[in-house]
């Protein structure tokens, strides 16, 4: 199994974009079917979570 680490607007990106062909959408995307394992530090995690809070990412991208 591959071990990858990518950075978070990667992650981001990859899991707000409407656009299956984005390549931030193709890395969640062949995360998910197993291709390889995303690592993920605890300070990742935390920065992911900051930014989809930020006001203005959450008004943009309708989330609750």
């Amino acid at each position: 199994m591959i071990n990858a680490v990518v950075d978070t607007n990667v992650v981001v990106a990859g899991v707000l974009t409407g656009s299956p062909t984005s390549a931030s959408r193709m890395v969640i995307d062949r995360q998910r079917d197993g291709d390889f394992l995303l690592l993920l530090s605890p300070a990742t995690l935390l920065e992911i979570q900051e930014v989809l809070a930020l006001p203005q990412m959450r008004a943009i991208h309708h989330l609750t």
